[in-house]
Formats: structure tokens, sequence, C-alpha cells
């Protein structure tokens, strides 16, 4: 792989300066974390940090956004639910990210009960409407 991507979203072990940029399933579970955690704090990993010199050095050494002080609208479980996914998506070591299955498993645990509502609402305004 080239070299790619925008620091606040790429995984320390790509941040390392070796020889070979090589991105994994890994890299991507640590950029969708980021992705994530964009999402619920409306901005970018490490707004507070003025260069992406300084946000380099930040995840290579482990250190990671704070929780959003922002409600997304779920129940307190759900978002604190959410939050353990994140933190454990961005793990420095990539082998203690969860692997893809685990992360849709936490997903359908967290959001299965809303998507299950809202597509009962949704097949029930189809059915109606035909």
């Amino acid at each position: 792989m080239r070299e790619g991507g925008r620091v606040r979203f790429l995984a320390p072990e790509l941040l390392a300066g070796t020889e070979r940029f090589r991105t994994s399933t890994a890299t991507d579970i640590f950029s969708l974390s980021m992705t994530f955690f964009s999402v619920w704090a409306l901005t970018h990993p490490f707004v507070e940090l003025s260069n992406e010199h300084k946000v380099q050095k930040h995840i290579r050494k482990g250190q990671r956004p704070k929780r959003p002080t922002t409600r997304i609208g779920l129940p307190t479980e759900m978002e604190d639910e959410l939050w353990r996914l994140i933190v454990d998506m961005w793990a420095h070591d990539p082998s203690s990210r969860p692997l893809t299955d685990d992360m849709q498993r936490r997903l359908e645990d967290i959001f299965g009960s809303l998507l299950e509502q809202h597509g009962k609402a949704m097949f029930h305004v189809a059915s109606t409407s035909s």
C-alpha cells in the first residue's frame, strides 16, 4: 500500500515510521473508531491540537480523545456501550482491537432494539401505503 490518509484517523502503527506503510483490518478498525468519535463529537479527533505533528505524537504515545460531553440521543446505557466499543477499537496494540465479527455483534447488541423498532415502523408504513 502507498502512504496516505488523514493523520488524525491513522492507527499508531502506521505513524511509527517503519520502512513500509501497511494497512490491515486492525488499522481500518482504528480509523473507524476515530470516525465514530467524529460523528459523536461533531468534530475531528484532537481538535484541541494545533497541528498534525502534535496529533501524531499523541497517537503514538497511546493518547486518545476524551469522551465527548455531547449526548447523541441514545439511552445512557447504549451510549456507554458504544463508548466502550470505540475505546476497544482504538486500542494501541492492533491485536487487542476487536475483530470485524465481534464489532458487528457488539453493534447489533447496542443498536439492535432501535433497528428492530425502526424496521417494524418502516415495514408498517410501507405495508399501509401500498
